[in-house]
C-alpha cells in the first residue's frame, strides 16, 4: 500500500517525497470499521479500480420557519425529521469496480470478532451470489487481496 501511495504521488507530482513527509505514506492499522472502509477503498482506487460506500440509513431534514409570538418577537421554529433511505436493507458497505471482474464485487466489511451477518445481510449476500456476481466479507486489507490473483 505505501508503495502505491508512492507511486501515486509520483505520477501526480513528477518527483520524490521528501524524506520528511515519507511517514505520511505508511499505512496504519485501522482502529474501526469506517476506517477499514476508508483504506480498502483507496486500495481499490491505487489498483485502478473504482469503490463506492453504501449508506442505508436515510437522512435528516429540517424545516425552519419564522413566527411572531404574541408580544411581536420573532421565533424560529425547527421542525425535525428523518427521511428514511431508499437502499436496500442489508446491501453491502462497499461496491466496487474492479479491472479483471465482470460486474460489481460487493464487499462487507465485519472489524471487531464479535462483528457478525445479520439475517439480512445473509440474504443480500445470497440474492448477489445467485446473479452471478462477487460477494466477499473483509475483516482486514488482506482479504482482498485474492481479487487481483
Amino acid at each position: 500500500m505505501k508503495s502505491l501511495r508512492l507511486d501515486r504521488h509520483r505520477a501526480r507530482t513528477g518527483k520524490e517525497p521528501h524524506k520528511y513527509f515519507l511517514q505520511e505514506f505508511n499505512v496504519k492499522k485501522p482502529k474501526s470499521a469506517a476506517q477499514l472502509e476508508s483504506l480498502i477503498s483507496e486500495f481499490i482506487e491505487l489498483k485502478g479500480g473504482i469503490c463506492t460506500k453504501v449508506t442505508t440509513s436515510g437522512r435528516r431534514l429540517v424545516n425552519k420557519s419564522k413566527v411572531k409570538d404574541v408580544l411581536g418577537h420573532e421565533r424560529t421554529l425547527i421542525e425535525d425529521k428523518w427521511i428514511p433511505g431508499t437502499t436496500e436493507v442489508g446491501t453491502s458497505d462497499l461496491i466496487a469496480s474492479i479491472p479483471g471482474y465482470v460486474g460489481a464485487v460487493y464487499i462487507e466489511v465485519k472489524f471487531s470478532k464479535s462483528d457478525r451477518q445479520s439475517e439480512r445481510q445473509i440474504k443480500f449476500q445470497k440474492k448477489v451470489e445467485s446473479r452471478g456476481f462477487k460477494y466477499i466479507i473483509v475483516k482486514t486489507l488482506d482479504d482482498i487481496l485474492p481479487l487481483w490473483g
